[in-house]
């Protein structure tokens, strides 16, 4: 009788504890995730974690990395450094790939800060690819001083100024279905490799 008794107890304390961890959890429920952005703000880049974006190898390059810099940031939390290598006697490209739900960017403005920590950083972009891989628009400057902050800035299907040593090309793509947002910076020939900063990559209308 007494086995029973507290076999009895047993199971009516692990009820309890399962009953009162249940309410406990329906009171304190997970915290809901984050909306994923969308729209015109599904292209934007703060570089405040290593989330959202790619580093890629383009053209002739053998190395191309990056990490987070808590210290030299232009804006938000952090910036991303890049550091990015050519193969010898050849210009290397260095990519940061970001894809994102098609989205229309016609008229929209662009602008993106970068900061060159030597001087062997050349051409550096902004471009669009529409859900085809097609290119809608490539717009690139040639030349920043080393140690400062730039920002690139434009409008869509609009060129900078020529006189800041500029190139446009608008593609065949269509600026209505952009599915991808690259960042773009050539090495010199024969330099050593590049570094840089990157931070607070926008398009707003």
């Amino acid at each position: 009788m007494k086995q029973r008794r507290h076999f009895a107890k047993r199971l009516l304390l692990g009820f309890c504890l399962t009953a009162a961890a249940a309410i406990a959890q329906a009171a304190d429920p997970a915290p809901a995730a984050t909306p994923a952005p969308t729209g015109l703000s599904a292209l934007n880049e703060a570089f405040d974690s290593m989330d959202g974006f790619a580093i890629k190898k383009g053209y002739r390059c053998v190395r191309a990395e990056g990490e987070l810099d808590l210290h030299e940031m232009k804006e938000g939390a952090a910036a991303l450094k890049t550091t990015w290598e050519a193969s010898e006697d050849q210009y290397g490209i260095m990519e940061i790939v970001k894809k994102v739900p098609e989205t229309d960017i016609t008229g929209a403005r662009f602008e993106l800060w970068v900061k060159p920590l030597n001087d062997n950083g050349v051409a550096w972009g902004v471009l669009f690819y529409d859900a085809d891989g097609k290119l809608v628009e490539d717009q690139r400057i040639f030349i920043l001083s080393k140690d400062n902050w730039h920002q690139i800035q434009s409008t869509v299907g609009t060129p900078m100024p020529k006189g800041l040593g500029t190139y446009y090309k608008a593609g065949d793509g269509d600026p209505k279905r952009v599915t991808k947002v690259v960042l773009r910076v050539a090495l010199k020939k024969m330099a050593e490799p590049g570094m840089a900063l990157w931070d607070g990559f926008r398009v707003t209308k």
